[in-house]
């Protein structure tokens, strides 16, 4: 027997009620599929359907004690503001499903030890000219692509941007993008916005003023940097 040890991502759900977890997992698909998903509190049938159905990994922590690793900033809440509503002010709040995102160590028992040989082909793609969009992206709107895109105005709450390739977006981002091309450059993101880079959730604090920002990715390392007039 052999045993590995990974360090992951995963997320840490503190579930109150069917709907609000539904609702935000919803939202917040592309954001959370790839990544291991811990949940405590009123887990209901639809919830692990919902989850099976999409092909989430998941795992029931009510009763688990998790070692955590220390970092030296404390962990990111990503509990997300509520989404703008018609609903009366005077009405009592919708319960949030509170969601933190921890680091953990996988112990992985390896039964018997393959040789494969793993080969992935990148498709390659000829220099192409960018999709070109100067109007905003409106909410409920998706693009996905393999092309590069440029945007010269804003996207929406509830629009989502999906591309293999690179991104230039001049407009604030209140709603997904994600990217895994070589390159994006980006001005502002909201605080409802979200933006992937290679899988990865970029800090919408790096992001909050005028200026242009490069983000590249190299040795699976992401940087980010101004980019100079």
């Amino acid at each position: 027997m052999k045993v590995k040890q990974e360090t992951i991502k995963m997320f840490e759900f503190e579930i109150e009620d069917e709907e609000s977890f539904l609702k935000y997992f919803q939202q917040n698909f592309i954001l959370l599929k790839n990544h291991l998903m811990s949940l405590k509190g009123y887990i209901s049938p639809a919830i692990t359907q919902y989850l099976d159905n999409n092909g989430v990994c998941y795992v029931v922590s009510n009763n688990c004690v998790i070692n955590k690793r220390k970092k030296n900033n404390p962990n990111q809440d990503f509990t997300q503001e509520p989404i703008e509503s018609t609903q009366s002010k005077e009405q009592s709040p919708e319960p949030k499903t509170v969601i933190k995102e921890v680091e953990v160590i996988k112990e992985i028992e390896v039964i018997k030890e393959v040789e494969v040989e793993v080969i992935r082909e990148k498709e390659i793609i000829k220099e192409k000219k960018p999709k070109v969009y100067y109007r905003p992206i409106r909410s409920g709107e998706e693009i996905k692509t393999d092309m590069p895109i440029n945007i010269f105005d804003r996207i929406n709450s509830g629009a989502r941007v999906i591309t293999e390739s690179s991104i230039e977006i001049f407009g604030i981002i209140e709603g997904i993008v994600a990217c895994n091309g070589d390159y994006m450059i980006i001005k502002q993101i909201s605080p409802k916005g979200n933006v992937l880079f290679h899988d990865e959730a970029l800090d919408r604090k790096l992001f909050n003023s005028n200026e242009l920002m490069l983000v590249t990715y190299k040795d699976g390392t992401t940087n980010i940097a101004r980019v100079e007039k």
